[in-house]
C-alpha cells in the first residue's frame, strides 16, 4: 500500500496594527495636560501645567514631534517633548501693559517654521520663530479673535474675529496683513481643506458652517449645523468635516465632496475641542461639562466610546509620541 502523505503548509501572516497615537488633553480644573492612550482608554501620563491650560496642538519640526500648550492667563506658552514628557521651553508672552492676555489660540506654519499665538483679550497675534522660539512680530487682529488656521501651502494665516465679523489674513512669508475677508455672521472655528481650496468657518450667530472658496473668498455653501458651533476638524483624507456644537450636545458630520450634512451625532455636555485621528478613522471630542472624551467612528458616524481622564477638558491634540 502506498501511503500518500499530504503536507499542508500554513503560512502565518503577521497582523500589523495601525500606528499608535495618543491624546493630549487639557485639564482646566486640575491644571494639567493629560496623556491618554485611546486603544486602552487609560491615562498614561499627567503633566503638571500652570493655571488654566487652554489650547494644545501637535506639530512636527525638523523630523520631531512636539506638543505646544497655551494657558488662559499670562503663564506663557510651553514646548513639550511627547516622548520624554519634559517641558523643553517656556516661552514668555511679549505683550505689554497690566491687563491679562487671556485665552490663547495656537497654530503652527511648518513651511516658514513659525508659531502663531492669538490673544483674544488683547486682539493681537504673536509670531514666534521656531528655530529658537523667539518673538519676532506682533500683529493686530480684529475684535474678539476666536480661531486660527494656516493654509496647507503655508502662504496665509487666517484668524476669525467674532465681534468684527471678519477674518484677518496674514501673509506668512513676511507677516504682513492682506485685506480682511468679510463674514455674514459671527465667525468662530476655522479649518481648511487639505488641498487648500476651501475655508470652513463656523457661524456662532446663525448656527451655520460656511464653505468659502479660498481664492475668490466667496461663499459657495451655507449649511445649518448645531447651536453654538465651537470646534472643527477635517479628517486627514479630506473626506469629512466634523463640527462640535456646544449647546446642542452634538457633533455634525459633513461630506466634504457633496458639501452636505450627513449626520448629527449625539455626544455629551458642552462638546468643545475636536480632533481627527491620523488614519481618519476616529474623531475625538472634549465634553467639557461631563469631563469625558467622545470617540466617533467615521465609517458609521456614531459615538462608540466615552473616555474619562480629564476634568473640564477644552482642547486636545493627537501625537504619535507617548
Amino acid at each position: 500500500m502506498i501511503c500518500k502523505i499530504l503536507i499542508i503548509l500554513f503560512i502565518i501572516i503577521p497582523s500589523f496594527s495601525a500606528e499608535a497615537y495618543y491624546l493630549y488633553v487639557t485639564d482646566g480644573y486640575q491644571n494639567r495636560l493629560v496623556v491618554i492612550d485611546p486603544a486602552t482608554a487609560k491615562n498614561v501620563k499627567e503633566i503638571a501645567a500652570e493655571n488654566s491650560p487652554f489650547d494644545v496642538i501637535s506639530i512636527e519640526k525638523d523630523g520631531k514631534e512636539l506638543i505646544i500648550l497655551s494657558h488662559a492667563n499670562d503663564k506663557g506658552i510651553w514646548i513639550i517633548d511627547p516622548v520624554t514628557y519634559k517641558i523643553e521651553m517656556q516661552i514668555p508672552l511679549p505683550h505689554k501693559g497690566g491687563g491679562p492676555a487671556g485665552y490663547f489660540h495656537l497654530a503652527y506654519n511648518p513651511v516658514y517654521k513659525k508659531l502663531y499665538a492669538v490673544s483674544r483679550a488683547l486682539k493681537e497675534v504673536y509670531v514666534f520663530d521656531s528655530h529658537k522660539w523667539q518673538h519676532i512680530k506682533t500683529i493686530k487682529t480684529g475684535d474678539m479673535p476666536s480661531g486660527i488656521a494656516v493654509s496647507p501651502d503655508g502662504r496665509n494665516v487666517y484668524i476669525t474675529n467674532m465681534a468684527s465679523k471678519n477674518i484677518t489674513v496674514v501673509k506668512s512669508e513676511d507677516d504682513t496683513l492682506d485685506k480682511p475677508i468679510s463674514f455674514n455672521g459671527l465667525p468662530n472655528a476655522i479649518a481648511l481643506s487639505p488641498d487648500g481650496k476651501y475655508l470652513y468657518i463656523t457661524d456662532e450667530e446663525n448656527y451655520k458652517l460656511f464653505i468659502i472658496d479660498s481664492k475668490s473668498e466667496k461663499t459657495i455653501k451655507e449649511l445649518f449645523i448645531g447651536i453654538a458651533p465651537r470646534g472643527i476638524t477635517v479628517t486627514p483624507d479630506g473626506k469629512h468635516i466634523y463640527v462640535s456644537n456646544l449647546d446642542s450636545f452634538s457633533v455634525t458630520a459633513i461630506d466634504a465632496n457633496s458639501m452636505e450634512v450627513i449626520a448629527n451625532i449625539p455626544v455629551s455636555s458642552l462638546p468643545w475641542g475636536i480632533s481627527s485621528s491620523p488614519d481618519s478613522k476616529r474623531v475625538f471630542v472634549c465634553n467639557y461639562y461631563e469631563n469625558s472624551i467622545s470617540v466617533i467612528d467615521t465609517s458609521t458616524n456614531k459615538e462608540i466610546e466615552r473616555i474619562n481622564g480629564a476634568v473640564f477638558p477644552t482642547k486636545l491634540a493627537i501625537s504619535r509620541g507617548k
